[in-house]
């Protein structure tokens, strides 16, 4: 069951392109893609200039693998919604269990979702966050559900009834690191968290 993903670092490059490709990209979060140096902080973390820079695509598809818990949002009938969810990655597919019953069981029709995982550390001002976009819909074929059963990761924290097996197809994927300008490396690679 293979799916085309469309990854992106966030340069100005198409995805796929030789723009694209190049991962050492510092950016102030900004949505037009362009160099801006250093962010620097807001609020009461003034002092604290931070860098900002992209994830290669194979280092967010790593991380997004490597992730337990991360929040689905999507667009409601009643508004947007996010929450968030212990999920593993089976398939190329994001998979989690809900209850038949609670708000993320809409996702068992094909809706429009978006994705985020991340490690952020307050104190020392670094981390990462791999953001995906896709198709979220229910999993119905007996002999994948026969294996989803078996999968880590999947089991909701909540308690109660969780047969509802949503998996998410993933078509584009983002990532950005965070550190402290002064240590700044602008390399493609997340600062190790001890």
């Amino acid at each position: 069951m293979g799916t085309t993903m469309q990854t992106s670092t966030g340069n100005t490059g198409s995805p796929g392109s030789p723009d694209a490709a190049t991962d050492n990209q510092a950016t102030e979060g900004r949505r037009d893609g362009i160099d801006h140096g250093p962010v620097t902080g807001t609020g009461r973390h003034n002092d604290h200039p931070v860098t900002v820079g992209s994830l290669s695509p194979a280092r967010s598809q790593e991380l997004l693998e490597a992730g337990e818990v991360g929040r689905v949002g999507w667009s409601a009938a009643h508004g947007p919604q996010i929450f968030p969810v212990s999920y593993a990655w089976y398939d190329d597919l994001i998979v989690f269990r809900t209850s038949p019953y609670g708000i993320l069981s809409e996702l068992g029709r094909r809706t429009q979702v978006v994705f985020e995982v991340d490690d952020l550390d307050e104190r020392s001002h670094t981390g990462w966050s791999v953001l995906a976009r896709g198709y979220a819909t229910g999993i119905a074929s007996p002999a994948q559900l026969a294996r989803l059963w078996t999968v880590d990761g999947a089991e909701p924290w909540a308690g109660g009834i969780r047969n509802v097996f949503i998996g998410i197809s993933v078509t584009q994927l983002t990532g950005r690191f965070f550190e402290p300008a002064r240590h700044a490396r602008l390399t493609t690679e997340p600062p190790a968290h001890g």
